[in-house]
């Protein structure tokens, strides 16, 4: 475990694989009447999948995504929006339980994370590009309050992830509630994929909750999947609506050309879904 320490390893016991040193081992050692335990140390930039074990690793996650490529995250720079990075949730994230503000510099310092979560990745500047996997964990008591004006921080995009390019989001239970003035979910709020060969996807995730808009695209999971997505094993529970087009019970939207097709593929809707056209219990 990074941060405890069972061996000390100096230049005489340094683990070795097929003769050559390794700055990451799986160390299994076997000492007579003494506890055996199997652990890892760690380089952070070589950790794959780089794990989020509480709700301040969560949140130290989402400002590395939103500062940018100046933004970091265990050491590891934001590179085009961590693209090629895997993440990995290790715990259940109350987001009842914060005491940090949601943006110092997007928002009022008094806006609490646990009132106003400002979602990972915030729009085109910047997306988030890596993998998460939530491992079937659940972040609960998510609130979004987008439908006002607040300090520059947009009110479209709004979900646990806001803007999403060529990622896979999988194995992630949420609840709570979400208001945008468009697109809006309870998982991803926009999302699509790079190409045929890096297709976005959403695969087995939940939502148990609201989702509402006074515009369009509004979904459970999805408020809006462009070219090369696919939405698999999903299921959504509670209360879509929106004011305008294009709301649906898994998908507000999803749709792409004869080249770059989309799929929603066994997913499961007993939310009620209301709007004004385009609506759908499974896509608007």
């Amino acid at each position: 475990e990074t941060g405890r320490t069972f061996l000390t390893i100096n230049s005489s016991n340094v683990p070795t694989v097929n003769g050559d040193e390794k700055d990451c081992a799986n160390i299994f050692l076997k000492l007579t009447n003494y506890h055996v335990k199997t652990f890892f140390i760690q380089n952070p930039e070589t950790q794959d999948p780089i794990p989020i074990s509480t709700l301040t690793e969560f949140i130290k996650f989402r400002n590395a995504v939103n500062a940018g490529e100046t933004g970091s995250y265990k050491g590891i720079m934001n590179e085009s929006g961590f693209a090629g990075k895997n993440f990995q949730l290790q715990c259940d994230i109350d987001l009842a339980q914060s005491t940090y503000p949601t943006d110092q510099k997007a928002q009022t310092s008094n806006t609490n994370i646990k009132d106003d979560f400002l979602p990972v990745g915030t729009g085109s500047t910047n997306p988030f590009k890596g993998n998460f996997d939530g491992d079937n964990h659940t972040i609960s008591n998510l609130k979004i309050n987008g439908n006002g004006t607040n300090n520059n921080v947009p009110n479209s995009y709004k979900a646990v992830f806001g803007y999403v390019l060529g990622s896979t989001i999988k194995n992630l239970n949420v609840k709570g509630n979400i208001s945008s003035a468009s697109y809006a979910a309870g998982i991803c709020a926009f999302i699509r994929g790079a190409e045929s060969s890096n297709y976005a996807q959403i695969i087995n995730c939940s939502f148990i909750g609201e989702v509402e808009s006074t515009g369009s695209y509004v979904g459970g999971i999805c408020g809006y999947a462009n070219n090369y997505t696919n939405i698999i094993d999903c299921e959504v529970s509670g209360r879509v609506a929106g004011g305008s087009t294009n709301i649906g019970g898994i998908a507000g939207y999803s749709g792409g050309t004869d080249d770059a097709r989309n799929y929603i593929e066994n997913c499961i809707n007993v939310a009620n879904v209301g709007g004004s056209s385009s609506v759908g219990g499974i896509c608007g």
